[in-house]
């Protein structure tokens, strides 16, 4: 080799050296911020398969169907009860104001 090469060679090497450097460490940023950690993705695959667990452990289609039915029922049922009982809470109404006119007259 020339002693002209070997010149150029010792005065730009690390000239090369830092840019090869420094493209790495590009490289290496971008692929961090690109792609996820390890970590990261244990931790969501974690949160996803309690997520699944949750789901289905929730009551199905058919469930809901018949609890809607159910609740449906229960409502008339309500509404049954409440017609009659209305006549015995006119009942308990008129004999707690017969009461109350009695202590009335009898205190007055």
């Amino acid at each position: 080799m020339k002693p002209e090469s070997l010149e150029l060679i010792r005065t730009f090497t690390p000239w090369v050296m830092s840019g090869i450097t420094l493209g790495w460490i590009i490289v290496v940023f971008v692929l961090k911020k690109t792609y996820a950690k390890t970590e990261d993705l244990i931790a969501v695959r974690q949160e996803m398969t309690a997520m699944h667990a949750k789901v289905d452990a929730l009551p199905g289609h058919e469930e809901v169907t018949q609890l809607r039915i159910e609740l449906s029922d229960a409502k008339a049922e309500i509404r049954e009860l409440r017609a009659e009982l209305k006549p015995v809470n006119h009942l308990a109404q008129l004999l707690l104001e017969n009461e109350l006119k009695e202590r009335n007259n009898g205190n007055g």
